[in-house]
Parts: C-alpha cells; structure tokens; sequence
C-alpha cells in the first residue's frame, strides 16, 4: 500500500466520522427540540407555584410531553448508546442550570417576589436557550475525542480496506444504530452497493442488522459490531503509523 494512499484513506475516514457527528448533533440536538423540552421543563418546575389540584394537572402533563419528546427521540434515525463520557457531561451541563435556579429561587425569596419558582425556572430556560450552542459545541468536542473501548494494536485490513466497506464502517463508528436509508446517504452510494458492501460485512461479523419500527413504518437498522469496532481501530492504527513514518522519512530525506 502506498503511503499516499494512507493519508487519503484517514482523511475519508476522518471526513465520515465528522460527517456522522454533524448529522447526529443536527437531529439530536435541533433548536425546536430543545425550545420544547425547556419549555417543558419549566411547566415542571413553575407548577410548583400553584395550587392543588391545577399543580398535579400540569405536573403530569408536561412530564407525559417529555416522555413523548424521549418517544420521538427514540425515532430517530441515528443513535448512539448512553456511555459514562455522556454522563459525565450530563452531570456538567446540569450543574450551570441547577445552580443558577437555585440563585433566582433564593432571589426571589429574599425579594419576596411573588411566584419565585415561576421566575426562578423562566431564567433559569432563557439561560440555557442561550447557552445551548455552547453545549452543542463541548458535546461535538466530546464525540470527536471519543476514546476506543480498549487500546488496539495495529492491524491492517485488507478485508476493510475497501472504499466503500470503509466508509460504512467509519460513518457507523460514531454512531451505535443508523438506519439503513441514513447509511446510504452518508456513504453517497446506491441501495444495491450498500447491500453488497453489507453483506460481507455482516458475514464476517463486523456489522449486524436488524428490522425495526418508526413512526408507523418499517426501519432497517445497521450497527458495527464490537468485533467490527475493535478491526477498524486496529486498520486506522495502522493506517496512522504507516503516514507517520512516510512523513519521518520525508522529513530525514529534507534534512539529509
């Protein structure tokens, strides 16, 4: 393999991961979807400024929204798995909101506002309606740092290293289901090349599919395995030392 053809290949692979990080954030993190869930969040937290029963009523109902915002993010055609990264930036996105509705909470009390949960949570939103885009960007930091569940050694992959195969396995990487329709445009291929660039891929274990169901129609959903992940790493390992060391002989060969 050329080394060339090294550096072409991880510049691909590093273009389809952006480019799968790009369309999660775009689906998963949409301002209309945002707007509701904190506008539903703050029917929650201003309900308790009211009385019983108008407060349950309320309660309940915003709560029964953010199941169906949870129901239709289950939809969606791209997921990935909840890992502790994510919980560790949950918990660091919660702290600035929590913290910041405390301080309007005690505001309002000292003031002696009237309906201090009210203002205190309809700041609190504003605040991270405002702040979202920040949070969107340290989130797409987190997904492109994204470390391997375990260090691999390099391993080219003649097996892998097909365009085509490639690209499907660097655009699933990022993500833990897309749905096949998804997939294909990612990769920019036709449905008959993805299903014979899947089939092998399957076979060998590396990617699995299963059938699903979305909005009251049928999904065909596509997952690389951990198998799959663990082979990828190794080829793009050894894809990296092989450019590595091209540019270190070019490097001697300038000094020299």
């Amino acid at each position: 393999m050329q080394p060339y053809d090294a550096r072409t290949a991880l510049d691909d692979i590093r273009r389809l991961r952006d480019r799968t990080i790009d369309e999660y954030l775009r689906r998963s993190f949409a301002f209309p979807t945002t707007l509701v869930t904190l506008l539903l969040v703050f029917l929650v937290l201003a309900s308790f400024d009211l009385p019983n029963p108008t407060a349950i009523g309320v309660r309940v109902s915003a709560c029964g929204g953010l199941a169906g915002m949870s129901a239709v993010m289950a939809t969606l055609p791209i997921r990935r798995a909840f890992t502790s990264a994510d919980l560790g930036f949950a918990v660091r996105w919660a702290a600035g909101p929590l913290t910041a509705l405390l301080a309007f909470r005690i505001a309002a009390w000292a003031l002696d506002l009237p309906f201090p949960m009210t203002i205190a949570a309809a700041a609190t939103v504003v605040i991270g309606i405002a702040t979202s885009p920040v949070h969107r960007r340290a989130y797409r930091r987190l997904l492109e740092r994204a470390p391997q569940a375990a260090p691999v050694d390099p391993s080219f992959s003649a097996f892998l290293h097909v365009p085509a195969r490639l690209s499907i396995v660097a655009s699933l990487d990022v993500a833990t289901w897309m749905e096949a329709g998804l997939l294909r445009d990612m990769v920019r291929i036709s449905d008959s090349a993805l299903r014979e660039e899947l089939s092998p891929l399957v076979q060998a274990g590396h990617a699995a599919i299963r059938e699903g169901w979305a909005m009251g129609s049928g999904r065909t959903y596509v997952q690389v395995t951990p198998m799959g992940r663990r082979a990828f790493h190794g080829h793009v390992a050894a894809l990296e030392r092989l450019a590595q060391a091209t540019s270190g002989d070019a490097a001697r060969r300038g000094v020299a």
